[in-house]
């Protein structure tokens, strides 16, 4: 949503179709399930043309989705690791980074201004309310972990005082 927000051309790759079809309610411009591509692969070189990916911001964990991504991107492109996982994905050092300068960044916490930054951006008309999914009372919090956890929530808003 907020790539979308900020005019980015938006891709949607994942396997979970309520994911898909938030990515559509988001406004992505391509929603691809790569379980369902022969060669993902060619599929996404397709989509992002011959100069390839600027930003990739791989959220699965999932090694195999952030290899993909690394080959995807453009030469000097930039990528963000969101998502955690025990092991890593398989990596060309001279490939991905001698070669074509990718740059990768790590992320776990919100930084300190990111919330004033969110706060200034939903000011200018980002609907950031649109991601959350589902509203529930704390005595509901297990159902509310269960469903985000498993694939069936994009965001939930867990409300103590209802």
């Amino acid at each position: 949503m907020l790539c979308r927000f900020l005019n980015a051309r938006t891709i949607v790759l994942d396997i979970n179709p309520f994911r898909l079809e938030q990515g559509r309610q988001c406004g992505a411009d391509v929603c691809v399930n790569p379980a369902e591509e022969p060669d993902i692969r060619a599929r996404l070189a397709e989509i992002a043309g011959p100069r390839g990916i600027d930003v990739a911001l791989e959220c699965s964990a999932a090694p195999e989705a952030q290899t993909l991504c690394l080959d995807a991107l453009r030469k000097s492109g930039r990528m963000a690791l969101v998502g955690v996982s025990g092991t890593g994905p398989t990596i060309d050092t001279m490939q991905h980074f001698t070669l074509k300068e990718i740059e990768v960044i790590g992320t776990w916490y919100s930084a300190p201004t990111d919330h004033e930054e969110l706060e200034a951006l939903v000011r200018r008309g980002l609907p950031a309310g649109d991601m959350v999914t589902h509203r529930m009372g704390i005595e509901q919090a297990p159902e509310a972990f269960d469903l985000f956890f498993g694939g069936e929530a994009a965001k939930v808003v867990l409300e103590p005082w209802d």
